[in-house]
């Protein structure tokens, strides 16, 4: 664990453009110890650094339940904020459950999404996951079954496609976990 104090920065000569806060007064936490055990004993750091009384708290993570638990126990009215890489990783298996391995279409459609957290609107990539539609389709003997993403822009690739039943219960299943 690591704490800071963030303070805005006038910019300054060798100050990079983008950068308009700063982190200082860092301490660290480390221990080799289950989540259970580390969140009690970070108790010493949190308080000797007063997170309990500070007046906004921001937890930078990952996003697993543990962090979550963690978070609860020591400041639940932290804003919480998902670091782009960890988001992100949750989409190269949606984009290769409904566009296939290494295809364009799942490149393009995975470039798109990755680019628009950094836009500042993140509701968008929950949005394209969440709102996948998946149907069965008549087609003979075989059972199908048709995906259906909404199309944001004419520049996405095409957003449908055609899956056997055990590859569309994968899908699901790959959607449902990178939404968690």
């Amino acid at each position: 664990m690591a704490i800071g104090t963030v303070v805005a920065r006038p910019p300054g000569p060798h100050a990079r453009p983008q950068q308009e806060v700063e982190t200082v007064e860092l301490s660290y936490f480390p221990r080799m110890a289950d989540h259970e055990a580390f969140t009690r004993l970070a108790l010493v750091e949190t308080h000797r650094r007063g997170v309990e009384t500070a007046g906004t708290v921001c937890v930078l993570g990952d996003g697993a339940l543990w962090n979550q638990a963690l978070i609860d126990h020591h400041r639940p009215d932290a804003v919480r904020i998902l670091d782009w890489p960890h988001a992100t990783s949750s989409l190269s298996p949606v984009a290769q459950a409904l566009y296939g391995v290494e295809t364009p279409a799942a490149g393009t459609w995975l470039a798109r999404q990755k680019a628009t957290p950094l836009a500042g609107e993140p509701p968008l990539v929950l949005g394209a996951v969440a709102d996948l539609q998946v149907a069965p389709v008549a087609s003979g003997r075989r059972e199908r079954w048709a995906w259906t993403l909404p199309r944001p822009s004419p520049a996405d690739p095409p957003r449908q496609g055609v899956l056997g039943q055990a590859a569309a219960g994968q899908a699901l299943a790959v959607v449902g976990d990178s939404l968690a």
